[in-house]
């Protein structure tokens, strides 16, 4: 099994780099290689040779699949993994299969000897695209001196006669009719290895890498070792089919491993550097209680204050928090902040909110009479907190009566910057000379379309809604007189949604503890508000038509 370099602390799963290898049938062959340590079989051959176990078969794959991340690879190795029977790789390629997740890609590898090659194994071979891998220790000589039958006879003519099953050529002497101009016709292993190396990539082999590749051996009855070398009882990290892979990938023995073979220079000086840091901290802190600990409250207080203004540096945020009685250091407001990756920019809101004050809207309304004359009504409106700075009803509408009701609603020098307004004709080129000479800017919404002046808008309708829609207006004073008491409730008592059920001029809260609610005849509707006692104000007051208000008080109800 090879693991892509991980940290032997925190394994990482699933690794796409994962690979599964097997001792398909431990240490069988079927030929008595000079030099082969592994087997003491010495090619004798068996009633029964050693093969994996179905359910520990089916277990491995099922586990494996769960950690392979859209690849999985599958090598077999042994002894000779031939003599495992053709059923059991079509078992084990079913299995594979049956487990793997969708879109996974499966890549399959074989390393033989070649001399039990025929057409059933070439055709499933071939139909499962596996890899396959022919063990031959160089031209005829070398390899029939090493590479004997049990009668001790060579075996690479046999072999040869065998890859004729494999449909290939085997190029062994020549790197460069193996390369063929960058398009290799079949892989051979050292080659493989070299051009990885050369390219930067990982290598496959120990001897062309910069540390040896962390390979999990299995042995055919599912014993674990972390490499072909280490086969020892000492190395020994369990036994598949009683562990998980996950537990034997965080085995210690299999961290200590790592750390004896993977280390490279590199890191045993990093580890000689953060002993050295180590050290000087202990050191520092001897005998000292050390900074207290920052609780949760105020982390998220130096969190929330950075994130709300983006702008703002750490000693910025060291002097707000002094304000508030909150002592920390510079380095803790530094590491709690919230930094944002670009400049910040506002959101519409905020942006909107930063220029409410500067506007102002003005418009016309038209109220009949009961003698159906026209009574115009012009209304001043402040963004902000929804306040009518000025109102006035004339008959006869003039530039030069509009642009004195400018002067009028502001007197001093406390004009907008903004003035928008509609397109009508009221406003001529008097009127626009007036307001440039106040230093105001007008803004003009475009032709009948209403809603781009939506606040005094709103206001019009709902001084229609809640007042004029409910009396017949007699003249010019009864309606001034109306609208003015209109306004007065409007300004002091009628709550705005965009002003967080506020009044435009605040409202105090009253709460039931204070009095009974006591009602008062006011407007032309019933307007029903919760206030205190307002011991200013006369008692059963009238208008036209039959409003009332509802308010908390100590006095008997009228």
């Amino acid at each position: 099994m090879v693991v892509a370099p991980f940290d032997h602390h925190a394994p990482n799963f699933p690794d796409p780099l994962l690979a599964l290898m097997w001792k398909t049938v431990s240490e069988d062959c079927n030929l008595a290689c000079e030099y082969w340590y592994y087997s003491a079989s010495r090619g004798q051959s068996r009633a029964r040779h050693n093969r994996i176990d179905p359910a520990l078969l089916e277990k491995t794959i099922r586990e494996y699949m769960t950690q392979t991340a859209g690849s999985a690879t599958f090598l077999w190795q042994g002894g000779e993994p031939l003599l495992a029977g053709l059923d059991f790789f079509e078992q084990a390629v079913a299995l594979q299969a049956h487990y793997a997740p969708a879109n996974t890609i499966i890549s399959s590898a074989l390393q033989t000897n070649g001399t039990l090659l025929n057409a059933d194994w070439a055709r499933f071979f071939r139909r499962y695209r596996f890899l396959i891998g022919i063990s031959l220790d160089g031209p005829r000589e070398t390899h029939d001196r090493y590479r004997v039958t049990t009668t001790g006879r060579g075996s690479f003519d046999l072999i040869m006669r065998k890859l004729q099953h494999l449909h290939g050529r085997f190029l062994c002497d020549a790197f460069d009719v193996w390369y063929n101009d960058g398009m290799p016709e079949m892989s051979v292993g050292l080659f493989d290895s070299l051009v990885s190396a050369c390219a930067g990539r990982p290598s496959s082999t120990c001897t062309h890498s910069s540390a040896c590749s962390k390979t999990l051996v299995l042995e055919q009855n599912g014993d674990v070792y972390p490499c072909d070398f280490y086969l020892d009882a000492p190395w020994k990290l369990g036994n598949i089919g009683s562990n998980t892979l996950r537990q034997i990938l965080s085995r210690p023995r299999y961290g200590r491993f790592l750390v004896l073979v993977f280390v490279q220079p590199e890191t045993v000086i990093a580890w000689q550097r953060k002993r050295f840091r180590d050290h000087w901290t202990r050191m520092g802190r001897a005998g000292k209680p050390g900074r207290p600990l920052i609780s949760e409250e105020i982390r998220e207080l130096i969190r929330k204050v950075s994130r709300a203004n983006p702008l703002w540096g750490t000693p910025r945020i060291v002097g707000e928090l002094g304000k508030l009685g909150i002592k920390v250091a510079k380095s803790t407001v530094d590491k709690y902040r919230v930094r944002s990756g670009k400049t910040p920019s506002p959101t519409w809101k905020a942006f909107l909110k930063n220029h409410v004050n500067d506007l102002v809207s003005i418009d016309f309304f038209i109220v009949p009479t009961i003698r159906f004359k026209l009574l115009f009504v012009l209304v001043v409106l402040a963004h902000s907190r929804r306040k009518i700075l000025h109102f006035n009803v004339t008959e006869n509408p003039m530039a030069q009566w509009t642009s004195q009701q400018i002067v009028e609603a502001f007197p001093w020098d406390c004009a907008p910057k903004y003035l928008l307004r509609d397109r009508d004709a009221i406003y001529d080129r008097a009127f626009q000379n007036r307001v440039h000479a106040m230093g105001i800017k007008q803004v003009l919404s475009a032709p009948r379309s209403p809603w781009q002046n939506p606040f005094v808008e709103r206001l019009i309708g709902t001084l229609r809604r809640d007042c004029l829609d409910h009396v017949i207006v007699q003249n010019e004073r009864h309606l001034r007189r109306i609208v003015a008491r209109y306004l007065d409730y409007y300004a002091d008592w009628r709550t705005h949604l965009s002003l967080s059920m506020d009044a435009p001029n605040p409202r105090t809260v009253h709460p039931p503890e204070q009095g009974r609610v006591v009602q008062f005849p006011e407007l032309a509707d019933c307007i029903t508000t919760m206030n205190g006692w307002p011991r200013n104000r006369i008692q059963g007051r009238s208008v036209t038509g039959r409003a009332t208000s509802y308010r908390e008080g100590r006095g008997p109800a009228p």
